[in-house]
């Protein structure tokens, strides 16, 4: 379960935040001469934004990550679990951006 989560955490911080998508592109200033276009220019440092992660690059990455935070403690390592059950609810958690032990329905998986 928790690796369910973290792989929704890691997917879902992939999406722009509603603030980015809500803030508007800078408008031109009223002093600007209409006759000659304008266009934003872009800083010229920028960086590449990554493509995703892959749901199963998430699902080889997370148990490393928990794993190593295991080993610091002196705690065995854990698996990843197959339960579809679990990986459904993972899903659904990251397609409608939520993270609970309940369903949208309000059911527990």
């Amino acid at each position: 379960l928790y690796i369910s989560l973290l792989c929704a955490l890691a997917v879902a911080s992939c999406v722009s935040s509603p603030q980015e998508l809500l803030t508007p592109d800078p408008s031109p200033s009223a002093t600007a001469d209409l006759a000659t276009p304008s266009f934003n220019q872009s800083p010229t440092n920028l960086t590449p934004t990554p493509e995703p992660a892959s749901l199963k690059e998430l699902k080889e990455y997370t148990p490393s990550l928990i794993n190593k935070d295991r080993a610091d403690y002196g705690l065995r390592s854990v698996l990843l679990g197959n339960n579809s059950v679990a990986q459904a609810h993972a899903e659904d958690m990251v397609k409608n951006f939520y993270i609970a032990h309940w369903d949208t329905g309000g059911m527990k998986p």
